[in-house]
């Protein structure tokens, strides 16, 4: 389970930080300067490519600054849990723990239903 919320964390921060790197690179092909984080920005002459080299460091470190932020402040999507007696649904329980309520066996979400028909409030085909 944590090598899976691993892998998560890490594809979201890497979309983020290729983003942001993308469109710092757009910007700065069509010209688009910041007159500062609350001023706006403003159309200036575009830079040449040479000149986007020059700045690739600056590039990298926003972007790897943006890849930190989303690696570190990312939440894990959450993990639902039923009852399976009860069929009460917990969020963000351990799968294998009892039930607060009766004790027994708390099992996945996923599937829950499929694997407990009785528990299903819509009647199955043959039933």
């Amino acid at each position: 389970m944590l090598l899976d919320l691993q892998d998560w964390r890490i594809k979201r921060a890497s979309i983020a930080a290729g983003v942001s790197f993308a469109v710092q690179i757009i910007f700065a092909k069509l010209g688009v300067r910041s007159n500062g984080p609350l001023l706006g920005l403003r159309l200036d002459t575009p830079a040449t490519w040479a000149q986007i080299g020059q700045n690739l460091g600056v590039y990298l470190i926003a972007s790897a600054f943006m890849f930190a932020l989303f690696y570190f402040f990312s939440r894990a999507p959450r993990q639902y849990v039923a009852c399976s007696k009860c069929a009460t649904v917990f969020p963000d329980a351990v799968v294998g723990l009892s039930c607060p309520k009766c004790n027994h066996q708390l099992e996945p979400l996923k599937g829950f239903y499929i694997r407990h028909s009785e528990h299903s409030k819509t009647p199955r085909a043959g039933s």
